[in-house]
């Protein structure tokens, strides 16, 4: 066999190993990308319909949590601002305050700070509230956004030291 034979057969193998190589990489990023759906089918994306009967896209995305004093809002969307509550879980309804965060219009992430920690094992639900224009929460006064149910919009997390490693 000539050395161009011999050539084109390294070539060919060479290419057929970055293929196989390829394929496997690929495949390993949509598994890593269906993993991540799991967060994503936790957000809510509704439209919610103000006074004046136009909708609002609101959203809303809250992982599970590290015991502690804060809450971390993985994002929001409120058009006009407004209030990530947080709620201690009561059988799947929002029970007392435990905290509360002023968000701005647009795409946001944050921390919220609590009055009280949370802790291993229990249960919270984040509710989105509009602001009545003081930017101060007032449970009484700030409406909660509704979803087309007419539903409080809301995400339940679970407070555990057992959180999964997110990478990336």
């Amino acid at each position: 066999m000539s050395n161009l034979g011999k050539k084109i057969i390294i070539i060919v193998l060479v290419l057929a190993i970055v293929a196989v190589v390829a394929s496997l990489w690929w495949k390993s990023e949509q598994v890593d990308n269906v993993a991540n759906l799991s967060a994503v089918d936790q957000a809510l994306n509704l439209g919610n319909q103000t006074d004046t009967g136009t909708r609002e896209n609101v959203s809303l995305l809250v992982d599970d949590q590290f015991p502690g004093q804060a809450i971390f809002v993985s994002s929001v969307v409120l058009p006009k601002g407004g209030w990530v509550v947080i709620h201690h879980g009561d059988n799947g309804q929002p029970g007392t305050v435990a905290g509360a965060g002023y968000f701005g219009p647009g795409v946001n992430t944050g921390e919220i700070n609590l009055t009280v920690p949370t802790k291993e094992g229990e249960n919270y639900l984040a509710l989105l509230y509009r602001d009545n224009g003081d930017t101060s929460f007032s449970a009484k006064l700030d409406q909660v956004y509704l979803d087309a149910n007419n539903q409080p919009v809301s995400i339940s997390f679970k407070v555990t030291e057992n959180l999964p490693e997110h990478k990336g």
